[in-house]
């Protein structure tokens, strides 16, 4: 009976807090920032009750306009996002379910991902960290080093994207610097990674010959870690 009677008071209790609060809008999935939180204005304890609701209650009472959610548990609150995060690439990056009790799933983000909201229907702006190279001038890639594989692990990390046959510098360029990266490895001759973090490569100091092509320009070694620079 107990059971049964909290299930019927929570929708009401869930429509008397909504509305008590200022109208809150999704804006998707957002990565984490570096070298700090993506919000750095308030940190939430981390709570096995956590969900959307009582993320929203403790940073709009805190007259904060932006909260996320991660990791299940976490929730975040600030008044802007720090540079360097920005969209994830996709949706799934968040899917960690929240684990308070709600009318309906809901996700609270994922390893170093926020679900972010705010009180603005307007998505925030992002910074780019590094900053963004213009698009014009004289912009090309520079080898930076070539690394072998560790054993049993990989060198690079991070997000990464395969195109058998049709790889290239330029591509690989075009897919990790969009994201506001501005180092990048390709592998293989097909394969894409950029970097998490910068300091990632200058802790690299095995180096080997570049001897795998690219798909579409053999005299493009894949087999390396780029710098864009201008």
């Amino acid at each position: 009976m107990l059971s049964r009677t909290l299930f019927l008071l929570l929708p009401a209790l869930v429509t008397t807090v909504a509305q008590l609060l200022p109208p809150i809008f999704p804006h998707g999935c957002y990565t984490e920032a570096f070298h700090t939180r993506a919000l750095s204005g308030h940190t939430v304890p981390p709570s096995p009750n956590n969900t959307v609701l009582t993320c929203a209650t403790a940073c709009t009472a805190l007259n904060y306009p932006l909260f996320g959610l991660e990791y299940g548990t976490e929730c975040y609150c600030g008044t802007a996002l720090s540079p360097g995060s920005f969209p994830a690439f996709g949706p799934s990056d968040c899917s960690m379910p929240c684990p308070g009790l709600t009318l309906v799933p809901e996700t609270c983000g994922g390893p170093s991902r926020l679900s972010l909201w705010s009180t603005s229907p307007v998505a925030p702006p992002t910074t780019p960290f590094p900053p963004p190279i213009p698009a014009t001038g004289q912009s090309r890639p520079y080898l930076t080093g070539c690394i072998t594989e560790p054993a049993g692990a990989r060198a690079l990390s991070g997000r990464s994207t395969a195109s058998p046959g049709a790889m290239t510098l330029a591509g690989c360029g075009a897919f990790c610097f969009g994201s506001g990266f501005r180092f990048y490895g390709t592998e293989y001759g097909s394969e894409c990674w950029r970097l998490e973090l910068v300091d990632t490569v200058e802790e690299m100091e095995h180096f080997m010959f570049c001897e795998c092509t690219t798909g579409l320009k053999p005299t493009e070694f894949s087999n390396g870690i780029w710098f864009w620079s201008s």
